[in-house]
């Protein structure tokens, strides 16, 4: 059976965070956030850099990923982890909760609602071609 939820009882009480799975991730990154910034962790997930051209705003942004917390970062993907069924776990080898964090976002967003009814859309909406017809209905015809 599949396991929804994680109940992990912290100084404040119980918090309830859904596993991960392939059609939850709008609902876990949400909590997740939640989780993570009251723990103070989101920083090391979510890193700013301003500056007032793109070149600046790399350099900064370089500096502040250097500067993160090791430890911070182990926390933060450990929790993330724990939150997440067996199936999801082979998005999380690499070490960095940031670049969990994005690949997790592009490769769920892409499976999301909203782009299941534009393929769905893309389908019921397809055209046959003119003088297109199934292989198995030629073979049945014969030569």
């Amino acid at each position: 059976t599949r396991t929804m939820t994680a109940e992990i009882t912290t100084h404040s009480g119980a918090t309830n965070i859904p596993l991960l799975f392939d059609d939850n991730f709008a609902e876990w990154e949400m909590r997740m956030e939640g989780e993570l910034v009251m723990r103070g962790l989101w920083d090391v997930v979510e890193v700013e850099a301003n500056g007032n051209t793109a070149e600046e705003r790399e350099k900064n942004l370089s500096i502040a990923l250097g500067s993160r917390s090791a430890t911070k970062m182990k926390q933060a993907r450990a929790m993330m982890i724990r939150w997440t069924s067996k199936e999801q776990l082979v998005h999380f080898r690499e070490d960095d909760p940031r670049t969990i964090w994005q690949r997790l976002q592009v490769l769920h967003r892409s499976r999301g609602l909203g782009t299941r009814l534009a393929m769905s859309r893309r389908l019921t909406n397809a055209k046959k071609q003119k003088g297109w017809e199934p292989s198995w209905r030629r073979q049945e015809e014969g030569p």
